[in-house]
C-alpha cells in the first residue's frame, strides 16, 4: 500500500490511518489542512474517509484548487448546504451501516442550525457507536476524522457529553483492533479529554501560543518520555509547520513542513484571491441515486427490525380483514349434551374450592421467596431433625480479619473463596471504588457491590463507611479515601468484579423467582439494545400485562437493573456490562 506524502521530504506509512493522530495548534496555523492532506491520501490508497465536520467546510474536498470538478474526489455529503442526502438527527444508525456495508468515503455535515449541540453529541454517540460495533478488522482499514474534537470528547462530561466522550474513549482506546483509525482535531488543546490526548500514537503540535494550551501539549510529552526541548519552540512555529512526535508508529521526533492540500480550500480565505472565496460551480460527481438505491437496502432492513414498522404493518393487515366479509358456510346445527346438570354444579363448587386453594398457597409461597432466608434455614433445620444429623459449627475466620472500627461491633471477614463478590457488603463496596478509581454514583456503587440502591442495606452501610472515614461524597459520587484503600485485607480486583459475565451471573444467582431471571436473561441478551416492555415480555415467555410480568419488572427495576428511556423503552442497565461512562 502506498505512503502518505504529507510534506515535500515528509512520508508516513499508510498504517497510520489505522492509529490515533492528534492535531493541535491554533486557528490557521496548519491542522485542517494537514487533515485534508490525511483525507486526500488514504482515499487514494483506498482506505474510506469518513469526516465529522460541525462548521460545514468540508464539501470543498469534491473540487480541485481552482474550484472544478475534476481534481475533487467523490465523497458523498450527508446534511449541509452542500449535501447529497439529508441528515437526520436520528439516521446515526443507518449511516454507519450504510459506510461500513459499502465502504463509503464521505462527509458528516452537522452545521446545519436545526443540529443543537445537543442534537449532534446524540447523533455521533449513535454513529460511532454501531460503527465500532459492525466494522470488522477483515474489511481494511477505515479513518474517522473529528472536527472541533474538543466539543464532543471534552475534559469534563455529563449526561449524553459523557456518553459521547465514552464512545470517541472506546474508538480511540479499541478502535485499531477493527481497523478504525482516527484523528482529532482541535484547537483548544487544554479543553480536549486528557485521557484521549495521552492515548493518541502520535501528536501533531502546530503553532501554539497560549500557556494552558502548551502545557496540555508539554503532559503529552512527559507522559510519552520524550524531550521537551521544542516546547520553547511552538509559539513561533510558521504557518504549515509543526512538531510531530510518534514514539512508536513513526518512531521519529520531527519538525515537518506540510505540503498543501490538493483539493479546494473552503474552510479560510485564500491570500490571492482577496477576500473572495473560490467556490465551486459544481461539485466531482457523485453517483446519488446509486447512494440511496444502496441506502434503500439498509433502511428496509432497519423498517424489518422496527417494532413501529411491524405495529404499521399489523394495523394495514386488520385494516384489510376488516374490509372483507367473514364467509361461513350455513350448517345444521345439532345439539348434544356433553355434562349433566348435576355435573356442571359439582364442577362450579369444585373450581370455587381450587380457587380459594390457590389463593392461599400463593400467599405461603410470597411470604416464602419474601423471607427466603429464613425459610431456608426452618426447612434444613427440620430435615436435620428428621435425620437426626447435628447442625454444622460455625465458620472460623482469621483473626486479623477485614474491619471497619466496630460497625455493629462485627468485623468485615473476608472469604478465603475465588469467586470475586463472594466478599461482605461493605468490603464489595471499597473494593469496587478501589478497583475504578473514580468516583461513583450511589446506583453505580450498588450494583457492582449486589444490593439495591434504594435497599436497606445499603443505606445502613454507606452511613457507616462514611463514619469511619473509609469513603466521601461530593456532588452524590462516592469516593474511597487513603483509610478505606488500608482497610481492604485484599487486592480490590480479588473482591469486585473484573467480568462482565461474573457479575451477571452473580446477580442471576441473588434473583430467586424463575420469571425475574428470564426477564433479567431477556435484557441481557438484548444490550445494547432497547426493547418495549411487550418485547421484552415475549422474550421472556410472558405477557407483558399479566400478573408475573408485573409482579417480576418492578422487582428488577428497583434493585437497580433496568434502565428506562425518556420514549418507555427498556434495557439492561450499563454497569452490567462494565460500562461505565468517564467521569
Amino acid at each position: 500500500m502506498r505512503a502518505f506524502q504529507v510534506g515535500d521530504n515528509a512520508t508516513w506509512p499508510a498504517k497510520i490511518a489505522s492509529t490515533a493522530t492528534a492535531l493541535l495548534g491554533i486557528r490557521g496555523a496548519g491542522k485542517s489542512n494537514l487533515a485534508r492532506v490525511m483525507a486526500e491520501e488514504a482515499y487514494a490508497s483506498k482506505i474510506p474517509v469518513v469526516i465529522f465536520d460541525p462548521v460545514g467546510n468540508w464539501y470543498g474536498i469534491r473540487a480541485g484548487k481552482d474550484g472544478k470538478p475534476d481534481g475533487g474526489l467523490p465523497f458523498a455529503i450527508f446534511g449541509g448546504r452542500h449535501g447529497d442526502v439529508p441528515l437526520e438527527a436520528g439516521s446515526g444508525q443507518l449511516i454507519a451501516d450504510t459506510i461500513v456495508d459499502t465502504r463509503l468515503s464521505c462527509v458528516i455535515d452537522m452545521s446545519h442550525e436545526d443540529f443543537s449541540e445537543g442534537a449532534k453529541r446524540r447523533f455521533l454517540t449513535v454513529f460511532v457507536d454501531r460503527l465500532f460495533r459492525r466494522k470488522q478488522p477483515e474489511t481494511g482499514w477505515m479513518l474517522l476524522i473529528l472536527e472541533e474534537a474538543d466539543d464532543y470528547a471534552p475534559q469534563t462530561a455529563k449526561g449524553d457529553m459523557a456518553a459521547c466522550l465514552g464512545v470517541f474513549q472506546k474508538i480511540v482506546k479499541r478502535g485499531r483492533s477493527r481497523g478504525l483509525g482516527v484523528v482529532l482535531v482541535t484547537q483548544r488543546s487544554a479543553a480536549i479529554n486528557k485521557d484521549l490526548l495521552n492515548m493518541a500514537d502520535t501528536l501533531v503540535a502546530f503553532r501554539t501560543t497560549a500557556s494552558h494550551d502548551q502545557k496540555a501539549v508539554e503532559g503529552w510529552i512527559k507522559y510519552n518520555s520524550l524531550s521537551d526541548a521544542a516546547l520553547a519552540s511552538l509559539s513561533g512555529l510558521a504557518n504549515g509547520e509543526a512538531w510531530v512526535w510518534s514514539p512508536h508508529e513513526l518512531g521519529s521526533f520531527d519538525r515537518v513542513r506540510f505540503r498543501r492540500m490538493d483539493t479546494l480550500d473552503t474552510g479560510k480565505t485564500p491570500d490571492h484571491l482577496e477576500g473572495k472565496l473560490a467556490r465551486p460551480a459544481t461539485l466531482a460527481d457523485v453517483d446519488v441515486p446509486a447512494l440511496r438505491e444502496r441506502m434503500a437496502d439498509t433502511i428496509e432492513r432497519a423498517k424489518a427490525e422496527d417494532p413501529k414498522e411491524l405495529r404499521l404493518q399489523l394495523a394495514e393487515l386488520k385494516a384489510e380483514l376488516a374490509k372483507k366479509p367473514l364467509m361461513i358456510r350455513p350448517g345444521k346445527v345439532v345439539e348434544k349434551p356433553v355434562l349433566k346438570d348435576v355435573q356442571i354444579k359439582r364442577l362450579e363448587a369444585l373450581a370455587v374450592k381450587m380457587i380459594a386453594e390457590a389463593e392461599r398457597h400463593g400467599k405461603a409461597i410470597a411470604m416464602f421467596w419474601e423471607n427466603q432466608d429464613e425459610g431456608w434455614k426452618a426447612f434444613l433445620a427440620a430435615l436435620r431433625a428428621v435425620a437426626n444429623v447435628p447442625a454444622p459449627p460455625p465458620p472460623r475466620y482469621p483473626e486479623k480479619a477485614f474491619t471497619t472500627h466496630g460497625l455493629h461491633n462485627s468485623p468485615l471477614r473476608p472469604t478465603n473463596r475465588p469467586t470475586n463478590g463472594d466478599g461482605t457488603g461493605q468490603e464489595r463496596m471499597l473494593a469496587a471504588l478501589a478497583y475504578w478509581t473514580r468516583p461513583l454514583s450511589r446506583s453505580e456503587l450498588a450494583l457492582l457491590s449486589i444490593m439495591s440502591a434504594g435497599g436497606g442495606t445499603f443505606k445502613t452501610y454507606l452511613p457507616q463507611l462514611l463514619r469511619e472515614g473509609h469513603v466521601s461524597v461530593s456532588d452524590g459520587l462516592v469516593s474511597i479515601t487513603e483509610a478505606g484503600r488500608k482497610a481492604l485485607s485484599r487486592p480490590a480486583e480479588a473482591v469486585t468484579f473484573v467480568s462482565a459475565a461474573a457479575l451477571q451471573n452473580r446477580w442471576r444467582r441473588e434473583l430467586s423467582a424463575g420469571g425475574m431471571k428470564r426477564i433479567f436473561d431477556a435484557l441481557v441478551a438484548a444490550y445494547p439494545g432497547w426493547q418495549t416492555r411487550t418485547a421484552l415480555g415475549q422474550a421472556s415467555g410472558m405477557e407483558a400485562t399479566g400478573g408475573t410480568f408485573k409482579t417480576y419488572f418492578p422487582k428488577l427495576a428497583r434493585l437497580g437493573l433496568v434502565e428506562v428511556g425518556r420514549d418507555g423503552g427498556v434495557r439492561a442497565r450499563p454497569e452490567l456490562f462494565l460500562d461505565l461512562p468517564p467521569r
